[in-house]
């Protein structure tokens, strides 16, 4: 395992108000001077910006939730779920209350209810597997602007982080790309929504942002004609190659291991790390697995040993993805850690 990282805490240069505030700011500044004058970034409001060059793997935010609500489907709350809302809302101090209802409004022409800010700016925790979610309302996180190529990656970890003072679980952010000084910080919001699919077309993700977000996202990916927006569609139609191809026929299996060295080429290209790199490197272990099972029924002993090197070296890969994307204390990278394990000495 690689060393641990130092997570210690850092005054934010922000000038904020904290006490209020249960988490813990790394190498992060909120765009707002210390006379606490907001400043927009153009065309998105207020967001988070880099004071220092971070690295990948950099732990830049760790959060606990303000509240949580279960009951959460395709964007929508059940009736005990909104009971919740009203509960948790009302249970909040002033200073508490202050600061969620100061959170952004999804429609700027009208005030929204505590409902809409609540869809709007929660953070998924958990996907249960009825499709329901858990999300949760976190007040530093939620000020995390949106980009289809993100260069951070939110989480939320039950574990909490490698920190011993932080045990409770919380919501993690950590870069998954070199961010300079000066440049912003933004995530994937269509992490709450995508589910498995998520190399979305163009006109998908802007959907679903416009319905849940009520924005129409202007990153690369998103401009008409763009050698990024290119690029998403030629993954997703990639993508569905792959789910169409059921067969477990050697001829079958070797197409689908191209197509997959494809999507990691792509992957690569636009800048994608997690969940795209994870989910693709997870398939070709698998694929590999497929593999020695069958050279190992026909007592192919030196393809078996091959296919099983190529699929510990997959789940070596995937475990650094997430490494980088989630922390070394999340529950993804313990469980991939386990499979690389066991094929190693299985």
């Amino acid at each position: 395992m690689p060393p641990k990282r130092n997570l210690a805490k850092q005054k934010t240069q922000a000038g904020l108000d904290r006490r209020f505030c249960r988490h813990e700011l790394v190498n992060i500044t909120r765009p707002i001077p210390p006379s606490s004058q907001k400043v927009e970034i153009p065309g998105k409001g207020d967001g988070y910006t880099a004071r220092q060059s971070i690295a990948p793997g950099t732990l830049i935010l760790a959060e606990s939730p303000l509240f949580t609500v279960d009951g959460i489907e395709a964007g929508k709350l059940s009736k005990t779920s909104e009971a919740r809302i009203n509960n948790a809302v009302q249970q909040l101090d002033p200073a508490e209350l202050q600061q969620f209802r100061d959170i952004t409004q999804p429609f700027k022409s009208r005030k929204c209810s505590d409902k809409e800010r609540l869809l709007a700016n929660s953070l998924l925790m958990t996907r249960h597997p009825n499709g329901r979610q858990t999300k949760g309302i976190f007040l530093w996180a939620s000020w995390f602007n949106h980009s289809c190529i993100p260069n951070a990656c939110f989480n939320w970890n039950p574990n909490g982080t490698d920190d011993a003072r932080n045990r409770q679980g919380s919501l993690t952010v950590y870069a998954v790309q070199k961010i300079i000084p000066g440049e912003e910080i933004v995530i994937d919001y269509l992490r709450n929504h995508h589910g498995k699919d998520i190399f979305a077309t163009t006109e998908a993700r802007q959907g679903r942002l416009k319905k849940n977000y009520n924005f129409r996202c202007a990153c690369s990916a998103c401009r008409p004609g763009s050698e990024s927006a290119a690029r998403w569609e030629a993954m997703s139609f990639n993508a569905g190659r792959v789910a169409n191809i059921q067969g477990h026929l050697p001829g079958q299996i070797w197409q689908r291991l191209e197509i997959l060295q494809n999507l990691i080429r792509l992957v690569e290209q636009e800048g994608l790390v997690y969940p795209q790199k994870a989910m693709i490197f997870g398939q070709l272990a698998e694929l590999y697995i497929d593999e020695m099972f069958r050279h190992r029924n026909n007592d192919e002993d030196e393809l078996f040993e091959d296919c099983r090197g190529k699929a510990i070296e997959a789940y070596e890969a995937k475990l650094n993805v997430e490494i980088i994307s989630l922390g070394e204390n999340s529950e993804e990278m313990r469980k991939t850690w386990r499979l690389k394990q066991r094929w190693m000495w299985g």
